[in-house]
C-alpha cells in the first residue's frame, strides 16, 4: 500500500528552546542565535525521522492510493443485512489489518475522504450508528490504528493517486509534554551539529554514548 505524508500545519514552537541550547553548547554571545536556532529545527525534525514520532502539536495529512484491502467492486460498501458476500468483505478487510498512521502520537483524526468509483469525493463517519459505513479510531496504539465500523469493509475507491486522504493531528502537544529523554537527544544533536560544521573534518566528533538508546527508547517500530 503506497502512502505519502504532508504536513499541513507544522509545530509553532520548538521542544529545546534557544536559551536551553545554548545552556548545553555553553555558550554565553548571541552572534551564533540565529545559526543554532535553525539547528534546534534542524535537530527535532531528524529525531522526529528517527523516532516516527511528532513531538509537538502537528497536522498531517496522510495520502493512500486505496483502503488497506481491495474489495471486490460488486460488493456495497453499505450492507444492510449480514449476507455471505458481507462476511467475505469483512474477512477481507480482516486479513489485510487497519489503516495505520504515521507519526505518532495521533491526537484525533479530523476527517477521512476518498474518491469513489465515479470520482466523486466522500467523507467518512468516525464512529456511525450501528449498522452504517465509517470508522473507528484507536489512539492509545503506536502507530494509532484506524479500521471499518460495524463489521463493514472499507470503501472501494477510483483507482488514481492517493484516492484515500486522512487529516489528523499528531504530537505530544505543548512543549513540556515532551519527554526529557526526547529533549536530551535533541540536545545531543545539536552539540554534534555545532561542534561539526563541514561533512568532513579532522576534528570531526561523533556521537556519544548513550544517544542511539535515548533516540530508541521512544522509537515507534511498526509503520504502514
Amino acid at each position: 500500500m503506497t502512502a505519502s505524508l504532508v504536513t499541513v500545519t507544522p509545530p509553532t514552537a520548538e521542544p529545546v528552546t534557544l536559551d536551553e541550547a545554548k545552556l548545553h553548547l555553553r555558550v554565553t554571545g548571541t552572534d551564533d542565535d540565529a545559526y543554532i536556532a535553525g539547528l534546534i529545527t534542524a535537530a527535532r525534525q531528524l529525531e522526529e525521522k528517527i523516532q516516527n514520532r511528532a513531538f509537538l502539536t502537528t497536522t498531517f495529512r496522510m495520502q493512500l492510493d486505496s483502503f488497506p484491502d481491495l474489495p471486490n467492486a460488486t460488493l456495497k460498501f453499505f450492507v444492510p443485512t449480514y449476507s455471505v458476500e458481507s462476511y467475505l468483505a469483512r474477512a477481507i478487510s480482516l486479513m489485510s489489518g487497519p489503516l495505520r498512521l504515521f507519526r505518532s502520537p495521533c491526537q484525533s483524526v479530523t476527517s477521512i475522504k476518498y474518491l469513489d468509483n465515479n470520482g466523486v469525493l466522500q467523507t467518512l463517519a468516525q464512529n456511525p450508528a450501528p449498522g452504517q459505513p465509517g470508522y473507528i479510531v484507536d489512539t492509545d496504539s503506536e502507530p494509532a490504528r484506524i479500521a471499518p465500523a460495524n463489521n463493514l469493509p472499507w470503501p472501494v475507491t477510483q483507482a488514481i493517486q492517493s484516492a484515500v486522504q486522512v487529516l489528523y493531528i499528531a504530537g505530544y502537544g505543548k512543549a513540556s509534554d515532551v519527554p526529557e529523554t526526547t529533549k536530551h537527544a535533541i540536545k545531543l544533536r545539536i552539540g554534534q551539529f555545532y561542534e561539526n560544521r563541514e561533512p568532513i573534518s579532522e576534528k570531526m566528533t561523533f556521537p556519544v554514548a548513550g544517544l542511539d538508546a535515548l533516540e530508541w527508547i521512544d522509537r515507534v517500530y511498526e509503520i504502514p
